[in-house]
């Protein structure tokens, strides 16, 4: 399933993190900071696809010039990582930033395994945060929050998001990055803020007017009171003939059980109880394995297909030699995959790309067949900004096929492309902070926008503790939807 717009680590949260060094790093200086963004901008321009791909050279050099001065004697790492985050957020890439998993141990006991959280989960918008599942008393789920220790809510998300990676113009794929569900060891928001606002008490300003204090908490404790985390798959029938699947990740290496013969089990309850409906919940879902996302495509067709891909681009054909010291990966094929490609007269700003030849898998259209009890029925399908990488392709090719119909708010990612794909943990000696570097540029057919996936029925988001009105739309679509033939 390589072939299919590989998508091996194209999630938020890796479970590479026991590959990272543990070298504690000397202390820092403005001379060592300045060397360490001298080798990143060597590795960027060497490896990175995208690097240019939203902006000028020169605008990149500018950035770079300004990184090297972020860092001043006196500073903490904290301002390191800050500075690092937001240059990697001006790349425009959902994969390059500094990984909160593949930081070394030292870095992360440091930085993150101590930091103070919010005692209770939410959902972030523009202005606000929405509580969510888990609000203590007296709070309660659905109330909002405008502002914590008089820093309104708008003002820190305003600092935040330019510190959230996130594919080209889709700006509000940060912001839904920036919502807590109080289940990953690392969530966004919480380690930020706690790098820019951390303390151990928060007086909280309601949009009611009123206003309370709570005490900070760990993020043990937080996922201690939210009890048991869900499945990350689930199924379900809200309706006696119509199903619910429900897909948290494509992650299927996080998994303990048999995901393909999970998958079969679930369509053959479809086909035994002869559904006439389905919701596909793709809600929060940030990617995965594409293979998984393939093997889904085959339960939902009923004759043999074929996707197009995006086509695939490096800037490459090895890797330069004094890089290799500070470069890790989970396996060692980065290596010769440039060896791979053919040079191609195409390029951006006068970069030219590297291209896979025709007889290699990668570039090739992916022609599937249905699998056992296939559903044939209608889909609706419930999307939101965290779908991207190999979820965003999952969508695109039920797009493509014009199956299903998309309910909720638009996609993470950009439908113009992303990079990813084969990611590289690059290692800054001097700070020890690490950049996950992506070597592959995924490039849709020109023309499409520089943009999220829209949903066919864009809805607002679901507001806690009140009716689902995703899931009732679908239902409603469903109903009125005709049987198949």
């Amino acid at each position: 399933m390589g072939h299919w717009a590989r998508c091996l680590t194209l999630v938020a949260g890796l479970w590479l993190s026991s590959m990272s060094a543990d070298a504690t790093a000397p202390a820092l200086t403005a001379e060592g900071w300045q060397q360490d963004v001298a080798l990143l901008a060597e590795a960027v321009e060497a490896l990175h696809p995208g690097a240019l791909r939203y902006q000028e050279p020169a605008a990149l050099k500018a950035s770079l010039a300004t990184l090297a001065q972020a860092w001043q004697p006196g500073d903490d790492l904290d301002q390191a990582y800050l500075a690092l985050s937001r240059w990697a957020a001006t790349l425009r890439c959902g994969h390059t930033y500094p990984n909160f998993w593949n930081q070394s141990e030292s870095v992360r006991a440091q930085l993150f395994d101590s930091a103070p959280v919010l005692p209770f989960t939410f959902v972030a918008e523009p202005e606000s945060l929405v509580l969510d599942r888990l609000a203590p008393p007296p709070l309660r789920p659905g109330q909002v929050i405008t502002a914590i220790n008089g820093a309104t809510v708008a003002d820190i998300l305003a600092e935040l998001t330019p510190l959230v990676p996130s594919d080209g113009h889709n700006e509000a794929a940060r912001l839904a990055r920036l919502s807590v569900t109080g289940w990953g060891r690392y969530e966004s928001f919480d380690l930020l803020f706690a790098l820019r606002y951390g303390a151990e008490r928060y007086r909280l300003t309601l949009a009611n007017g009123g206003s309370l204090t709570v005490a900070a908490t760990t993020r043990a404790r937080r996922a201690a009171a939210l009890g048991t985390p869900p499945a990350p798959w689930s199924l379900s029938w809200p309706e006696p003939k119509v199903a619910h699947l429900k897909l948290t990740t494509l992650a299927s290496w996080t998994f303990d059980f048999d995901w393909q013969a999970w998958l079969a089990q679930a369509f053959a309850e479809l086909e035994q109880r002869q559904a006439t409906g389905l919701v596909l919940d793709l809600r929060g879902n940030e990617g995965g394995l594409d293979r998984v996302a393939a093997q889904l495509v085959r339960h939902l067709i009923s004759a043999p297909v074929t996707i197009v891909p995006w086509q695939q681009r490096l800037v490459f054909d090895q890797v330069p030699e004094a890089l290799l010291p500070h470069l890790q990966s989970w396996d060692d094929s980065w290596q010769s995959l440039g060896a791979e490609t053919l040079a191609d007269e195409e390029g951006e700003q006068d970069r030219p790309w590297r291209r896979f030849p025709g007889d290699n898998p990668r570039d090739q259209p992916l022609n599937l067949s249905p699998a056992e009890n296939a559903f044939g029925g209608p889909v609706a399908v419930l999307m939101d900004g965290k779908n991207r990488s190999a979820t965003l392709m999952l969508l695109e090719a039920l797009a493509q096929l014009e199956r299903g119909r998309t309910f909720g708010r638009p996609s993470g990612g950009n439908r113009r492309g992303i990079n990813g794909g084969a990611i590289l943990y690059l290692r800054l000696p001097h700070s020890g902070l690490e950049l996950d570097l992506p070597l592959i540029g995924y490039f849709a057919d020109e023309g499409m926008p520089d943009g999220p996936l829209m949903p066919a029925v864009p809805l607002p988001t679901p507001r806690p503790g009140k009716a689902d009105g995703d899931m009732a739309a679908a239902l409603t679509w469903l109903a009125e939807s005709p049987p198949t033939p």
